[in-house]
């Protein structure tokens, strides 16, 4: 029983992190990032020395975003190995089936309430 509280806990907070660290927005600023990059570097029409000083700035955008990325991830692991830490046989439970069909569940339902709650606020 106390394992289903502790995969709700995390799941919550999976999609807390998720939201308010705005991953999806960094993958999409990094596509944006590389897509600039790739049109500089084949643009003729613009000097050597302005592509420099432009890839600097879209390559230091790019460092930034994926380093965004790389700290929400590494907080999820944590939160992760915190809740194994916790209690043994979390991992074993969320790699499996039924934890990860619970885990999915959960986050469905709590996204859902969430969008409902606010869409009336």
């Amino acid at each position: 029983m106390t394992i289903h509280i502790y995969i709700c806990i995390f799941s919550i907070f999976f999609v807390e992190i998720i939201q308010q660290l705005k991953i999806f927005n960094n993958f999409k600023n990094i596509l944006i990032f590389i897509k600039k990059i790739l049109y500089i570097m084949i643009n003729k029409k613009i000097s050597e020395h302005r592509k420099g000083k432009i890839l600097l700035k879209y390559s230091q955008l790019l460092f930034l975003s994926s380093l965004k990325i790389f700290g929400t991830l590494l907080l999820i692991i944590l939160l992760y190995l915190f809740f194994n830490f916790i209690n043994f046989s979390f991992s074993e439970y969320f790699l499996s089936f039924l934890g990860f069909l619970e885990t999915t569940l959960i986050i469905l339902i709590y996204y859902y309430l969430k969008r409902l709650i606010y869409a009336k606020l």
